[in-house]
């Protein structure tokens, strides 16, 4: 009996029973509970595509803050006018109405340097002259009141032939689409090219100007809207007024 009770003994401190070896039991908190589960929901593969697509959002969101950007070429669309911005400079905005037909066309001007361009319509532009007088559209539309046709020379035209002298490029559009240049140059290509023609360039005699920072506060405000502006549809021939 009394060396069954040692080789037990000897055996118990040898060989100590699982329960012994476990440690003492803690209360564990929720987060504890947890951590497996987020360990294995944020691997590291997942967590750097998480924080890409954070850092994405933040990214979008800083470009939707930052300042509008106008440039030549730019397209806006207001109560049925579509615009074109040909200038934008600290000194201002310049754009021209692209639907906006008057009844007259070069042949009715006593212009001989037009005289090319005779089928051609004169388009109002808007209500800015050369001289910066920024007259009422109710005038400028009202087609009863005496006008002398030697005023209603245009000052500027649109149209898609590179190489012209004097002309620049309106970058923002999409296309071939520039602004002014030699006259005589743009009717010698124009009509002596049988596949070109009206719809490859268009004269105007006013243009709509904006002040300093007033298209920017204007586009933000949600008057103006951008649209998308290609060369074709600048030039295309309009058979339809803006509304002012």
């Amino acid at each position: 009996m009394k060396l069954i009770f040692m080789v037990t003994f000897a055996v118990s401190l040898f060989f100590p029973r699982p329960s012994a070896l476990q440690k003492p039991r803690t209360k564990t908190s929720g987060l504890m509970k947890l951590r497996p589960t987020l360990r294995a929901r944020w691997s590291p593969g997942r967590l750097r595509l998480a924080t890409k697509r954070t850092l994405l959002l933040v990214a979008l969101t800083d470009l939707s803050a930052q300042a509008i950007i106008i440039e030549p070429g730019l397209g806006l669309q207001h109560n049925g006018q579509n615009v074109v911005v040909f200038e934008h400079t600290a000194m201002g905005t310049g754009g021209l109405v692209l639907n906006s037909p008057t009844p007259v066309r070069l042949g009715d001007l006593p212009i001989p340097r037009f005289r090319q361009f005779e089928k051609y319509p004169l388009m109002l532009g808007c209500g800015v002259d050369m001289a910066g007088e920024d007259l009422p559209l109710e005038s400028s539309l009202e087609t009863d009141a005496p006008i002398a046709l030697r005023d209603l020379s245009p000052w500027f035209w649109l149209h898609d032939v590179p190489g012209v002298s004097g002309s620049y490029k309106l970058y923002r559009a999409h296309g071939d689409l520039f602004m002014g240049g030699s006259i005589d140059e743009l009717a010698e290509i124009l009509l002596q090219d049988d596949e070109r023609g009206e719809g490859h360039i268009k004269f105007f005699r006013r243009y709509k100007a904006w002040a300093p920072e007033q298209l920017q506060n204007e586009i933000e405000s949600g008057i103006w809207k951008f649209c998308p502006q290609d060369a074709r549809s600048a030039l295309d021939p309009v058979h339809f007024m803006a509304r002012f």
